[in-house]
């Protein structure tokens, strides 16, 4: 649903579309893998760390002001944009931007590199998740 108020809005904006909006699915499923593997990777140690649950939420909204959501990164001296774009939900709102409001294809090489770490990385959580399935319980109670 947001997706769809968010095409409705780059519409209403007068960015029609485009050939470049096909650059949507990979910048999607990079997103979707990234956060795969940072939700599994959070379910893996909060039984061993139970108070992290209670610093999830201030992550995340530390994170989204970290990314760029409010605000364009080019507003940031040219100097440490590099290093702000380390930030993966950073590098992928500039994705979302290059396709909707500039017309050009995002980075695929730096998207593909994102893509890859997220899913080697997801990867491994769930297989040491998997290690540890007869751990949980105990853990837990």
């Amino acid at each position: 649903p947001v997706m769809m108020i968010l095409l409705s809005l780059v519409v209403f904006r007068g960015h029609s579309p485009s050939v470049y909006w096909f650059a949507l699915a990979p910048v999607m499923l990079t997103q979707l893998v990234l956060m795969a593997f940072a939700s599994c990777f959070v379910a893996a140690i909060i039984p061993f760390f139970r108070d992290l649950s209670f610093l999830v939420p201030t992550g995340l909204q530390f994170v989204m002001f970290m990314s760029g959501t409010f605000y364009d990164y080019r507003t940031i001296p040219i100097e440490w944009q590099g290093l702000f774009l380390l930030n993966p939900m950073a590098f992928l709102l500039k994705c979302y931007r290059d396709v909707f409001l500039e017309n050009t294809w995002p980075q695929m090489d730096v998207l593909a590199m994102w893509f890859a770490a997220s899913l080697l990385l997801c990867l491994i959580t769930v297989y040491v998740m998997n290690k540890l399935r007869h751990i949980y319980p105990r853990v837990i109670v």
